[in-house]
């Protein structure tokens, strides 16, 4: 099954989960090419894309505002200590 079947698929059943679409298609801006995948899966509710290959931050920041899309807030980072809350 490829990607956007699964997206939709993924769509048509509670709850929603947030999704991160990610592909190794280059990106391209003449409209005579292949079509730009990361664009059509933000379309079809991917909360962010990355285009391969992406830096670690990237990820990290694609998977926060998956987090905030929850409601859920991003983690913060603790340097290894412990939080008080």
């Amino acid at each position: 099954m490829d990607g956007f079947k699964t997206m939709r698929m993924v769509r048509q059943h509670p709850p929603q989960i947030p999704m991160i679409s990610i592909s190794g298609r280059p990106v391209s801006s003449e409209a005579d090419t292949a079509p730009d995948f990361l664009t059509m899966a933000t379309k079809l509710g991917a909360v962010s894309s990355l285009q391969k290959p992406f830096r670690p931050a990237d990820l990290i920041a694609a998977v926060a505002g998956c987090l905030e899309a929850t409601g859920r807030g991003s983690p913060r980072p603790t340097d290894g200590v412990a939080s008080s809350r």
